[in-house]
């Protein structure tokens, strides 16, 4: 395995950077989603001089990827906006990488067998 990583001139330490990035996303550091205050117009036929009156709605802000850092951009796996204008965005999953760090640093040992030995 070694020598596969050498000629892949990828270290381990690359690899643990990169499951760390996954496993530790942040969306909060992709979208941002805060309430905001509107009017809302009624159309009310039978009280056609109702006012409009005031709605809390929610809105989603995408953070430009520019301003990211490569952390944060490699730990997202999709971004698309459908033809309505629909945003979507999704992030890697992060059980796999927390899993796979917390092997390779020996956290998860099988007590019982351990003991056995």
């Amino acid at each position: 395995m070694a020598v596969g990583a050498k000629r892949a001139e990828v270290a381990a330490e690359e690899v643990l950077r990169e499951l760390k990035a996954l496993g530790f996303s942040d969306i909060g550091n992709v979208v941002r989603w805060q309430p905001e205050l509107v009017y809302e117009e009624i159309e009310d036929e039978e009280d056609p001089d109702k006012p409009a009156r005031q709605v809390m709605v929610s809105r989603v802000m995408v953070v430009d990827s520019k301003t990211m850092t490569p952390e944060v951009r490699v730990a997202v796996s999709r971004v698309s906006q459908s033809a309505n204008g629909t945003i979507t965005v999704q992030m890697h999953d992060k059980h796999g990488p927390l899993v796979s760090i917390g092997n390779h640093l020996g956290m998860f040992i099988d007590r019982l067998r351990a003991d056995q030995r």
